[in-house]
């Protein structure tokens, strides 16, 4: 139980330093699909060298980082519905144009 819940911690951790970075990109988008590939394979990798997982391991993480990385998208979603109610049009496109500039830098 306790290298499951250091696992979490580690998950959690690697989560906020990529997942700070890409989490406001649009869902469903080239971009999204791409970023979540991107941060999948980037977590997974951290996770695997920082605790030795073995491919068996991998295999079972994979999909755990994966469901993380989909409620991302959804908070990330609500966020941006609750904005837009707040934001101008003119707001909004300078949003959705910084949200690009951050994906392809």
């Amino acid at each position: 139980m306790k290298k499951l819940s250091s696992l979490a911690l580690v998950a959690v951790l690697s989560a906020t330093v990529i997942g700070s970075s890409f989490a406001d990109s649009p869902a469903n988008t080239p971009d999204e699909v791409s970023w979540q590939q991107k941060a999948l394979d980037y977590r997974l990798s951290y996770l695997t060298d920082k605790l030795q997982l073995t491919a068996d391991q991998q295999a079972k993480v994979k999909p755990i980082l994966q469901k993380e990385i989909d409620r991302e998208i959804v908070l990330h979603h609500k966020t941006r519905e609750q904005l837009d109610k707040v934001l101008t049009p003119d707001q909004q496109t300078a949003l959705e144009n910084l949200h690009h500039q951050k994906l392809n830098p």
